[in-house]
């Protein structure tokens, strides 16, 4: 999946009551689809964590964000295949498991860095989504 990318469709940055940086991001895959299903598990919005007290300007010191998020994808939900194109619903609960790392820093008014998602599922060896993001804003 070299080349695919993500769009934010809205977002916030807040401070959570414990002082901790949070990131609440709407995410689109460019898959209608795709976000349609990601919307029926409750998995369309993207949450990572920081406990920076602010957000870095230096690439060498970046903000670093994290999160792992459990969920069930219940039996007869159709995941989107990418692939083929064709949704296929399931036989069984589908557990998943991923560990979400975000680093970043402001360059120019923009929010930029790299970011790494590990997904664990039953069946599947561990899938990992790295890429670098950058946020524009304004």
């Amino acid at each position: 999946m070299v080349g695919f990318t993500q769009h934010i469709r809205e977002g916030s940055v807040e401070r959570t009551e414990d002082g901790r940086i949070a990131a609440y991001l709407r995410i689109g895959s460019g898959f209608r689809q795709n976000d349609d299903f990601l919307r029926e598990i409750g998995q369309d919005v993207f949450e990572v964590f920081s406990d920076a007290s602010e957000l870095s300007v230096d690439p060498e010191n970046p903000t670093n964000f994290g999160s792992k998020i459990d969920f069930v994808i219940p039996k007869g939900i159709a995941p989107f295949d990418v692939v083929s194109g064709n949704r296929v619903p399931l036989p069984f609960d589908f557990k998943v498991s991923t560990n979400n790392q975000a680093v970043g820093w402001f360059d120019r008014g923009n929010f930029k860095g790299l970011l790494k998602v590990e997904m664990r599922m039953p069946f599947v060896s561990l899938v990992t989504i790295e890429g670098r993001f950058e946020i524009v804003l304004g």
